[in-house]
């Protein structure tokens, strides 16, 4: 079991429709982690929140935000020791303050491999993820009518590489593409952090 603190910094790259947005996000996360060796599972629970600013020629478009996600992991068994496949549920309540949006609900799912290194004290995985997630509540989220959600159902895919050091701290880098199911619209997201373990049981 750990208890810590994730600070995130992406760089965003998105396409809604005719605009072509660019800008910085960044998020601070108090999370707990809990991995249970016996049934191969993990569960992760935290608070967060943050700000994102993407823009072009002709919008700046600011958000603010304030949330709760959580995650369950499950590990299959197989014979190969050299790769670990796992599938997971996700879901993510997040209130914001922007121009468009004031609340979401999302649920995901979704299935990972990862190849997992140890040298010495440090531990490197490079996992591919593939998922999918569902907007709820698509009618409350915005605030201006005949504005419909870019992103209600959307595919995602991923390659996210973690560097941890004696399970005390860890860093990661993750390229994530996003496509709506219900447009031509998609999000690449380039995202680097690290992670503080502040105890350990």
């Amino acid at each position: 079991e750990r208890v810590g603190i994730h600070f995130n910094y992406s760089r965003l790259d998105s396409n809604y429709g005719s605009l072509d947005l660019k800008g910085d996000f960044y998020q601070l996360n108090l999370f707990y982690n809990k991995k249970d060796p016996s049934d191969l599972k993990e569960i992760l629970w935290t608070g967060y929140l943050g700000t994102s600013n993407e823009d072009n020629k002709n919008l700046d478009y600011k958000t603010r935000f304030i949330g709760f996600y959580g995650k369950y992991t499950q590990q299959i068994e197989t014979y190969y020791d050299d790769f670990i496949p796992k599938i997971y549920v996700e879901a993510d309540l997040k209130r914001l303050q922007s121009k468009f949006k004031d609340e979401k609900t999302d649920l995901g799912i979704g299935f990972e491999v990862s190849k997992i290194v140890y040298y010495e004290g440090l531990k490197v995985s490079l996992t591919p993820i593939i998922g999918y997630n569902h907007e709820f509540l698509k009618d409350r989220i915005y605030n201006y009518k005949g504005i419909k959600d870019q992103f209600q159902d959307e595919a995602k895919a991923g390659m996210e590489i973690k560097f941890e050091y004696e399970e005390i701290t860890k860093l990661f880098a993750r390229y994530e593409a996003k496509k709506s199911l219900n447009t031509s619209n998609y999000d690449n997201v380039v995202a680097v952090g690290f992670k503080v373990m502040i105890s350990k049981n």
